[in-house]
């Protein structure tokens, strides 16, 4: 499936949003559900979210909450040995859930509700669904390639020397967090990236990316503003910022608006300008306290060495 939040949206909120406080119209929305769906109580089950497609998402619905959470895996991404059956017989049954080039990746989602009406919620999630042409063109190793504005999952970052390749859009931040004591981000360069048909546009120029590090959650999140990306002046930027928090859920989002324009949610800017498509790419990289530290002293001390051996030719 692709992301389907804004059909969500307009009957649910998701829990994120709840904790948040992003929470609005919840008598409109009720009305909406109840108008075109039925009464859904609850739903439950799991679902595969394209360009998320690594692992599996629980749907977990109760109310007015819906929460989509990576749980584990697929079986189609680990050898036989690693899907923890117990027999042969079940063994065989895992089996039976592969289907082409993409496994055992699926859909499976019950609604439970009062007069619920089954064609408009089937209709309603086929409209979530990639096209038979996306389908063809699918690539499971491809993690950004379809806008995807669904609450972010956690990168965990748990090892030194790892790579850190964030790219964010409109509406989808990087959600990531340092998981073992010592271990220390280092950001080191934002860049803006905007696909020809972005370019060729007459509010191009206009645009103006800010990118925020957010840390916490709710009430308690601290923002702060790390680099100001406009087209052709500033399209990227060199940065030196460090983070240390462990255990401390953190994002990097980006907000785009046009000069003298409000700033967008809806992914679209003035004259109707779709920058969905805009992407802001990051990059760093993971290591332990002191790394830095100690190139800093190695560099240093390389120095000194060069400069005693200059004094000792001028000496001689």
């Amino acid at each position: 499936t692709s992301t389907g939040s804004p059909s969500v949206r307009r009957i649910l909120h998701f829990s994120e949003d709840w904790n948040n406080k992003f929470v609005a119209n919840d008598a409109q929305k009720l009305s909406t559900m109840e108008s075109k769906f039925g009464q859904i109580l609850r739903s439950k089950g799991f679902c595969w979210i394209a360009g998320r497609d690594e692992i599996q998402a629980s749907w977990a619905h109760s109310g007015r909450l819906l929460m989509i959470s990576p749980v584990t895996p697929w079986c189609a991404t680990k050898p036989e040995s690693e899907w923890g059956t117990e027999s042969p017989e079940e063994l065989e049954e895992m089996r039976k859930n592969f289907e082409g080039k993409f496994g055992d990746r699926r859909q499976a989602i019950v609604f439970i509700g009062i007069n619920l009406k089954q064609d408009a919620i089937s209709s309603s999630l086929d409209k979530c669904l990639l096209t038979d042409e996306e389908m063809e063109n699918h690539s499971v190793t491809a993690s950004y390639q379809y806008y995807d504005n669904l609450p972010a999952w956690v990168h965990a970052l748990q090892a030194p020397g790892k790579s850190f390749v964030p790219i964010l859009k409109q509406g989808q931040p990087h959600k990531f967090e340092l998981l073992g004591e010592g271990l220390l981000l280092q950001l080191t360069n934002l860049a803006l990236y905007c696909p020809p048909v972005v370019e060729n546009h007459a509010a191009y120029e206009s645009v103006v990316a800010r990118v925020w590090l957010d840390i916490g959650e709710g009430y308690e999140k601290k923002s702060r503003l790390l680099a100001t990306l406009r087209p052709l002046t500033a399209e990227q930027c060199c940065i030196s910022i460090e983070v240390a928090e462990v255990g401390i859920p953190h994002w990097l989002r980006v907000e785009l608006k046009t000069r003298n324009s409000k700033r967008s949610h809806s992914g679209e800017v003035s004259n109707s300008m779709d920058i969905s498509q805009i992407e802001v790419h990051g990059t760093g990289l993971v290591h332990m306290t002191g790394f830095a530290e100690e190139e800093e002293h190695d560099h240093d001390h390389g120095e000194d060495e060069e400069d005693v051996d200059e004094d000792m030719a001028d000496e001689q």
